[in-house]
């Protein structure tokens, strides 16, 4: 018996067999139509954004003690250079 006023879901036409009235859907249908464009180029933006290298800063205000060269912990004679354009201008006067 077929009823142009009543409205049934797919999973009732399936129980009763056969089809009894038109089935109608307010859900939009997303076909291969769909331009997936806008959403591909987000999705592409969002992986090269969280693959860049994370970078860490060295706050230099902290770094105020000599090293050694300065204050003339490290003698004279531990001081090298593989090599030198003027002799006046030797390992032992870097300070």
């Amino acid at each position: 018996m077929r009823s142009g006023q009543r409205i049934v879901s797919d999973e009732e036409e399936q129980v009763i067999g056969v089809p009894t009235a038109q089935v109608t859907s307010n859900m939009p249908v997303l076909g291969p139509s769909a331009d997936p464009t806008p959403l591909r180029g987000l999705l592409i933006a969002i992986f090269v954004l969280l693959s860049l290298p994370r970078c860490r800063c060295t706050d230099l205000g902290q770094c105020t003690t000599a090293l050694g060269m300065e204050s003339g912990e490290i003698p004279d004679e531990d001081i090298s250079a593989s090599s030198m354009y003027d002799p006046s201008l030797g390992p032992k006067h870097a300070r």
